[in-house]
């Protein structure tokens, strides 16, 4: 499966002259069997690595880069609990970009920061207008500017909005 998602990525990179993809981990959840997702944390990693070589080879030949970004979980134990190995992803420069979170407005940028912090990885937090939970469905504008505010406080360095 692996294979035949990435030949489909590559189609759409040859064929296409996107900035980069998305590889959404965070929405359809678990990626890998329950409870076993840590143990098979290399998969994941496998996956990313492979999306990641075969991005760099399309990008050489069109002579600019095709940026990779993943959308994970709001906590660094969030990943862990579904197998997505972020320090490893980090020190192997697998990724550029990590959209943080889902439907949550609790993220925690200052803990990724410190997880990717010898990398060049950035960080965007995302709240998803649609998906909220009950509290925050279409809540006032000052909810949305003191999220963004939290998030630019603890290091985010874009945000993304989602369903909107």
């Amino acid at each position: 499966v692996h294979g035949y998602v990435v030949d489909i990525l590559r189609e759409l990179a040859t064929n296409y002259d996107f900035d980069g993809f998305q590889i959404d981990f965070a929405r359809h959840i678990p990626c890998l069997p329950p409870p076993h997702q840590w143990e098979l944390r290399g998969h994941v990693t496998e996956f990313l690595r492979a999306v990641r070589l075969m991005l760099q080879d399309v990008a050489a030949r069109r002579q600019r880069p095709i940026l990779l970004a993943a959308r994970i979980p709001r906590s660094l134990e969030g990943c862990h609990v579904d197998g997505f190995d972020i320090v490893a992803w980090s020190r192997q420069n697998l990724v550029d970009i990590l959209t943080l979170g889902t439907r949550s407005v609790d993220v925690d940028v200052a803990g990724f920061r410190q997880a990717t912090a010898h990398s060049n990885i950035k960080l965007q937090p995302c709240i998803d207008g649609h998906h909220a939970i009950d509290a925050y469905q279409y809540p006032p504008i000052e909810v949305y500017r003191g999220l963004a505010a939290n998030w630019w406080q603890q290091g985010a360095d874009s945000l993304i909005t989602f369903n909107w």
